[in-house]
């Protein structure tokens, strides 16, 4: 007996569902949010290793209403509702770029704190993961003209 086994294309391998992706998402955009509103200093110490100032934790209060904001805004909705793609793309860029960004801190002023590099990962592979999503339609597909 011989079995052949269908190597996928590019354009044909299997995504991962978004609607589950995006809610472990937003439940991350979330959580970092209240948390930075509600205790900033802990954070940035986690993430950086320092004291903060208060200047630093007004700073991390407005970063922590900013990201919860985007968790609010990029929530999929109610069972049975398509995700936004807008969503997905989103909390991806957020990740993406906070990924970026504390590497690039870390590795240009050699400040890190305990919680710096898993968190870089766990983003990464946050954004990896909506990424390669089943991201939906940005628009219900449009039918075709009635034929003449």
């Amino acid at each position: 007996m011989v079995h052949i086994v269908a190597t996928p294309t590019p354009g044909h391998m299997k995504k991962l569902p978004a609607r589950p992706i995006l809610l472990v998402a937003v439940a991350i955009v979330l959580g970092m949010g209240i948390v930075f509103i509600i205790r900033p200093e802990t954070v940035l110490a986690l993430i950086f290793g320092i004291a903060p100032s208060d200047a630093m934790q007004g700073a991390g209060r407005i970063g922590g209403a900013a990201t919860l904001s985007l968790g609010i805004a990029g929530w999929p909705g109610y069972p049975g509702q398509r995700v936004r793609k807008s969503s997905i793309q989103s909390c991806m860029v957020f990740f993406a770029l906070v990924v970026v960004l504390l590497a690039y801190q870390a590795l240009a002023s050699e400040v890190a704190g305990p919680a710096l590099w898993p968190m870089v990962v766990v983003l990464g592979l946050m954004a990896a993961a909506l990424a390669w999503s089943g991201n939906p339609p940005a628009f219900p597909p449009v039918p075709p003209p009635p034929a003449k």
